[in-house]
C-alpha cells in the first residue's frame, strides 16, 4: 500500500483480483432474470457433456455468452480474460469460481446452439411475448 505524502487521506492499494471491467454484468443478469430470457432454454436444448465433466451449466454459458455481446466484447480472447472477472462471476453465479473458457464457449455455439434444436431455442427465447413481474 502506499500513501502520498501531499495527502494522508489518499491510499493506492494494488489488489487488481477484486476490480470489474464493467459492472453492466450484473445490470444484464437482472433484465434476464425478471424477463425469464435464458432459463427457460434450457428445456428446449440437449446437452450431450458428461455431467461428471461439466463445470458450466448450458444456461450459465449461453448467459456469459450473451452477457457479452452487447457490452461490445467481441474479441473471442476477451472470455479468457473475463472469465475472471468478479462482476461477471457474480452475474453468472459463479461466486468465486472462473466462468467459461473461449473454447468452451466456442464448443456450445458450435454443438449447442449451432443446431436445429438450438436455433429454435434461440429464436423461441427471443421472440415470446414478456410479462412484466
Amino acid at each position: 500500500m502506499i500513501r502520498p505524502d501531499f495527502n494522508r487521506a489518499i491510499m493506492i492499494d494494488f489488489q487488481g483480483a477484486k476490480i470489474t471491467s464493467d459492472v453492466g454484468f450484473i445490470l444484464l443478469r437482472e433484465i434476464d432474470e425478471r424477463f425469464r430470457i435464458i432459463d427457460p432454454m434450457q428445456d428446449c436444448l440437449e446437452d450431450l457433456r458428461s455431467p461428471n465433466h461439466t463445470k458450466h451449466s448450458s444456461v450459465q454459458m449461453i448467459r456469459q455468452r450473451s452477457i457479452k455481446l452487447p457490452l461490445v466484447m467481441k474479441i473471442a480472447t476477451t472470455a479468457d480474460f473475463l472469465r475472471i472477472d468478479p462482476a461477471l462471476r457474480l452475474a453468472l453465479g459463479k461466486d468465486q469460481q472462473a466462468g467459461a473458457s473461449q473454447s468452451m464457449l466456442s464448443r456450445l455455439e458450435n454443438n449447442i446452439l449451432g443446431n436445429e434444436a438450438g436455433l429454435q431455442a434461440l429464436e423461441a427465447a427471443l421472440t415470446r411475448p414478456r410479462i412484466p413481474c
